[in-house]
């Protein structure tokens, strides 16, 4: 919750470290809920997603429904895309990244190299 609290705050003005998010991602799945979760599913923001997906072991499908990029500070937007494209190459099985529309799925392959 506060992961997401911190992103919905600063969503036009992003400014977040991701050290400081991984730390409350990591806080939050100490919840035996999420420990013990059989799969996630994540949708917003991405930043979110993604280090979420470094953090688990579950399959993990994202779901993107906004630009790859939105709420994620400047300095690190390159950074996401990079892990976003290894998150859909490394291991099929493991995450699943669906697009809500064909406009967002060309987005992503332009960004990142993969398709959705």
């Amino acid at each position: 919750d506060d992961a997401v609290r911190l992103l919905v705050q600063q969503m036009y003005r992003p400014s977040w470290e991701p050290v400081h998010l991984l730390n409350l991602l990591t806080q939050g799945l100490e919840d035996p809920a999420l420990r013990n979760a059989e799969l996630f599913v994540c949708a917003q923001p991405m930043a979110l997603c993604s280090f979420l997906r470094s953090l688990v072991d579950q399959p993990m499908l994202l779901y993107q429904a906004f630009p790859l990029v939105g709420a994620t500070p400047v300095a690190f937007r390159h950074l996401l895309l990079v892990q976003l494209s290894e998150v859909q190459k490394s291991n099929p099985h493991r995450s699943v990244l669906v697009a809500y529309s064909e406009f967002l799925a060309r987005q992503v392959q332009r960004q990142t190299n993969q398709r959705p």
